[in-house]
């Protein structure tokens, strides 16, 4: 039987993208929980202590940066990994997303990816950030 890697959680309002997460990161053996507002987010967070939480910025009921202030604020939740997953951005402007990598990084995310970016990279990018 084949190692399962940690547990990710991908809280993203489009379901479609949210799917689309989920299966490779299942084609990469992690094994995945969702959720699709922060509220939901929140509460997975608690539920299943993630290794890290892939988590939209902009999402119904309560936002990624709150989301995130929440599990920061809970001493079982606080040392969980958030990498925000965003359109915020021009792709074309590697300015802008680096800008809101060092955003995300104040906020207390350790990553920032742009939503339509290579899924090879963030695979790479969660492999490291589970490493560190």
């Amino acid at each position: 039987m084949k190692n399962l890697l940690p547990l990710i959680l991908v809280a993203d309002e489009e379901k479609e993208f949210r799917d689309l997460i989920v299966d490779v990161l299942h084609t990469k053996g992690f094994q995945t929980a969702t959720a699709s507002n922060g509220e939901d987010a929140v509460a997975a967070a608690r539920k299943y202590h993630p290794a890290l939480i892939l988590m939209d910025v902009d999402m119904p009921k309560k936002n990624g940066i709150e989301a995130t202030l929440e599990l920061q604020q809970d001493p079982h939740t606080k040392n969980i990994k958030i990498m925000y997953l965003s359109n915020l951005g021009d792709a074309s402007w590697a300015a802008a997303t680096e800008t809101n990598r060092k955003l995300a990084k104040q906020i207390g995310a350790v990553d920032y990816f742009k939503k339509g970016g290579n899924l090879d990279t963030l695979i790479d990018r969660i492999r490291f950030h589970l490493a560190s």
